[in-house]
């Protein structure tokens, strides 16, 4: 009798071992998912977020970040900071709101944003499009005691166009050019308004020199 109790408490035991490695092995697998927003294609640096432009893929919780964006729903109101690629994760530093005003991802932080009306000779021409590098001369008036002075490699951010047609200005239209330009360089634009004749020289960049 005692050997038959035995007997049944081994194979209790048995039974018991297996079940709790059967459920181990069931249990090792699930790994828990979460969920994260992630770019459905390429997003350019300023876009303002889409629904659209979003999908959520289920990530292991284990390598979820505390910083990337959970649900489609949290980027209302969100502009992306940088470009983004196809499946690219959002994190909340690259798309953020805006509580201080608008921010300009063609122009590096702390940069000024500045739009001058100048004469159509100087402003507008066909070599003339968004993107350029130009100097800036600032030549002083008749009658003035300042001297010349040199704004170099100044990029032209927007041209302020309506007529403009493939990202050239046109002759007939209001010159009004927008440049990224520093604090300095502001002021100095800024001074010159009534003593200064403003004039461009587009700079030739390397890269586009074809040896002619």
């Amino acid at each position: 009798m005692r050997r038959t109790k035995q007997i049944i408490l081994t194979i209790v035991l048995t039974v018991l071992l297996v079940f709790l490695s059967w459920f181990a092995g069931q249990t090792r697998g699930r790994v828990a998912q979460q969920p994260v927003v992630v770019a459905r294609h390429a997003i350019k640096a300023g876009t303002i977020l889409e629904k659209q432009m979003l999908t959520v893929r289920l990530m292991p919780e284990p390598v979820v970040q505390a910083d990337w964006i959970r649900q489609i729903e949290a980027i209302n109101g969100l502009r992306v900071q940088v470009d983004l690629a196809a499946g690219e994760i959002l994190q909340t530093h690259k798309a953020a709101p805006f509580y201080h005003g608008q921010r300009y991802p063609e122009a590096g932080p702390g940069r000024r944003l500045m739009t001058l009306e100048l004469d159509a000779a100087s402003a507008n021409g066909y070599w003339l499009s968004e993107g350029n590098l130009v100097d800036i001369y600032l030549i002083p008036r008749s009658g003035s005691s300042g001297s010349l002075c040199v704004l170099e490699n100044i990029r032209i951010l927007k041209i302020l166009d309506n007529s403009t047609s493939g990202g050239f200005a046109s002759s007939a239209a209001e010159p009004l050019l927008c440049f990224d330009v520093s604090r300095q360089e502001a002021e100095k634009l800024a001074l010159a308004e009534n003593g200064y004749t403003l004039k461009l020289a587009v700079v030739n960049e390397a890269e586009s020199f074809d040896g002619r």
